[in-house]
């Protein structure tokens, strides 16, 4: 895609799509399945997979499934097809999810080194991993897959050719360093970062986090540091409620909404397992208020043709190196972005009477003990004085999340309108 050129800014929305109703926010729940070792590794990591699938499905929610040639290749000789099956029956999204390793024979599956990797030897590689699954259901289109590493020039050629529509994630790192956040939107990828190219027609990209409950460094040495941990997860997930609840309020162009997250085979054990139950309960009473759903990557696609057919040359998602923050509230993201010397995290939800969302949220160093409590608040419509005297008396500081312009107000009439506020001692 390289001959493309990114158009979004280029745009003239007509007034006819500007009355839309914004659609729930989609929630992805993706789990890789990594090389395997050994027949009793398989074992393992296909059980954590139908532990994972327990919580999820406890909760209305679907998994998006993306597995490396030799997890297929098991599943083929352990009789595991039908159980696969089972998973597309129920919702659920397969793709693959090919590292650089390659098929020499059974289950001899060596790392391809990277002064090996030409673009015939990698065009080989996809076509083990894609064969293993595409031979377990054949029946079954493969639109989904995940490549580790291999973003170079026959990138976008494969895709095609290998008939994959769905770029599971993917420059975690790029967003986190220009947006402090990840993407709040599927997205037609350009050839490039999170540059966006409309005449893009191979495959969109369905974002999500890294291994949650981690906060690390994450991709190519030294690694870009993303925090994934639940509680600072549901801040993210507030920030793009916000942006959403924001173009629904003031008739901005109907866009397709996106938050994800991730997990693997082996990594999630009994701990792991817990906390993704805790994101699903706090997620809920989102999804029961019709601000978000639980969808498969297939089911976002979907969502997002649909849209994209209705919106002809409109962006949903636009960023090149250089732009403007693209979302409504800068500020805020700068004020709530995790690093490897920040934390954010939310502590929980404030009572402030109806109309009024508040949540609590601790910010600080990452190791220390220098923390700050802050108050994220908006309300559902209008603008009112919320006394927040008996959390915090005397004077507070309340910063604007779009601008960042801060005032002082007493804790007896702390203003707070739709657009969020974020409140300090």
């Amino acid at each position: 895609m390289t001959a493309r050129f990114a158009l979004a800014w280029l745009l003239v929305v007509p007034t006819a799509l500007l009355a839309e109703e914004q659609p729930p926010i989609d929630i992805v729940f993706k789990i890789h399945l990594e090389p395997q070792s050994t027949r009793e590794a398989y074992r393992k990591r296909r059980d954590d997979v139908e532990a994972v699938r327990a919580i999820a499905e406890a909760h209305g929610a679907r998994l998006s499934i993306h597995g490396n040639g030799e997890f297929w290749e098991y599943s083929r000789e352990e009789g595991d097809a039908p159980l696969v099956r089972a998973w597309i029956a129920a919702g659920h999204h397969v793709g693959v999810h090919m590292h650089s390793v390659y098929r020499r024979g059974p289950h001899d599956w060596p790392q391809l080194p990277t002064a090996q990797q030409t673009a015939d030897r990698i065009r080989s590689l996809w076509q083990d991993h894609s064969d293993a699954l595409r031979t377990l259901v054949p029946e079954h289109a493969i639109q989904g897959a995940t490549p580790f590493g291999f973003e170079g020039g026959t990138f976008d050629t494969l895709m095609q050719s290998f008939g994959f529509s769905i770029l599971g994630g993917g420059r975690h790192e790029i967003a986190s360093d220009l947006l402090g956040h990840p993407p709040f939107n599927p997205w037609r990828p350009g050839a490039a970062g999170l540059e966006e190219d409309l005449s893009n027609r191979d495959y969109l990209i369905v974002f999500h986090c890294p291994q949650i409950t981690e906060a690390k460094p994450h991709g190519p040495q030294p690694g870009t540091f993303q925090d994934a941990t639940v509680a600072h997860l549901q801040v993210e997930f507030l920030q793009v409620l916000l942006e959403r609840e924001r173009e629904a309020r003031t008739g901005g162009v109907a866009k397709r909404w996106l938050f994800g997250f991730l997990t693997h085979d082996n990594q999630s054990p009994a701990e792991t397992r817990a906390e993704i139950e805790r994101l699903f309960t706090w997620l809920d009473p989102f999804v029961r208020a019709g601000q978000a759903r639980y969808a498969s990557f297939d089911e976002v696609a979907a969502s997002f043709l649909d849209w994209e057919a209705r919106h002809p040359g409109v962006s949903s998602f636009h960023y090149q190196a250089g732009d403007p923050y693209p979302y409504s509230f800068p500020a805020l993201a700068s004020a709530l972005h995790a690093s490897s010397s920040q934390v954010v995290d939310l502590l929980g939800s404030v009572e402030l009477g109806s109309g009024t969302s508040a949540y609590r949220l601790l910010r600080g160093t990452r190791s220390g003990t220098e923390k700050e409590e802050l108050l994220l608040a908006w309300r559902a419509a209008g603008s009112a004085n919320v006394d927040l005297s008996a959390l915090w008396p005397g004077s507070l500081r309340v910063m604007d999340g779009a601008s960042g312009r801060e005032e002082t107000a007493s804790a007896t009439a702390v203003p707070v309108g739709p657009d969020p506020v974020l409140v300090r001692r």
